[in-house]
């Protein structure tokens, strides 16, 4: 996530201050609820939510992707989710896991191991596909939310004005980097979404990303 995405005074421009290097890639973000609750779908959870009254959720935290996503998400279903404020995605899972809220937005690799173990129920995934671990697992494209895709992405960037030179071959490293045998199995294990771009093609990325969030989140921090 970009910082002036949801600060007003970063202190910094991304777009002047930074060469952009190279894209690594990220986990999606996933919509889980806790068993008790009684919703199994994305569907389910509409439904429940076009009842009246507003839905108690956590995320990792102000600003981030998980928050942004569940805020938009209830605008265009007009649905009213509330934020509880939790000291993070581990203290939102445990809160999550009690019962003591009962959805949570969270990255996939924070709730992977809940997951797994049953304690929370995956009703959506932000990936561009499904994926292989969870095949039945329906993304927010496949349910008609295409432009929820998106992942908690990371990257390598550096000052301004670095030399060209030095850019390519940073981004070669990396894109050689995501290919070892070891990395890509544990990328793959977190469901990590990688991507090589040039550095001018993650540059514009970088643009297209500030363009899409940063609309939601002056609508979301005026909200708050």
């Amino acid at each position: 996530m970009i910082a002036p995405v949801v600060s007003p005074n970063p202190g910094f421009d991304p777009m002047k201050d930074f060469t952009h290097i190279a894209y690594i890639g990220g986990p999606p973000n996933v919509f889980v609820v806790n068993p008790g609750f009684g919703v199994r779908s994305l569907k389910e959870l509409v439904e429940l939510g076009r009842r009246g009254q507003p839905i108690d959720y956590v995320s990792p935290g102000v600003g981030t992707l998980g928050h942004l996503l569940a805020e938009t998400f209830a605008q265009k279903t007009g649905i009213k989710l509330q934020q509880i404020m939790t000291k993070g995605a581990s203290q939102g899972m445990m809160d999550l896991i009690s019962g003591n809220v009962n959805v949570g937005t969270m990255t996939w690799t924070s709730a992977l191991t809940q997951i797994r173990a049953g304690k929370v129920i995956p009703i959506a995934v932000t990936s561009n596909a499904r994926l292989a671990e969870f095949p039945d697992l329906p993304t927010f494209k496949d349910l008609g939310y295409a432009d929820l895709t998106a992942v908690s992405w990371f990257a390598l960037s550096g000052p301004a004005g670095l030399p060209n030179d030095i850019t390519a071959r940073l981004n070669s490293a990396v894109a050689r980097m995501l290919e070892l045998p070891e990395v890509r199995r544990r990328l793959d294990r977190d469901a990590v979404e990688t991507r090589v771009m040039s550095s001018d093609e993650f540059t514009k990325f970088v643009a297209s990303e500030i363009d899409k969030w940063a609309p939601v989140a002056r609508r979301v921090m005026q909200g708050n």
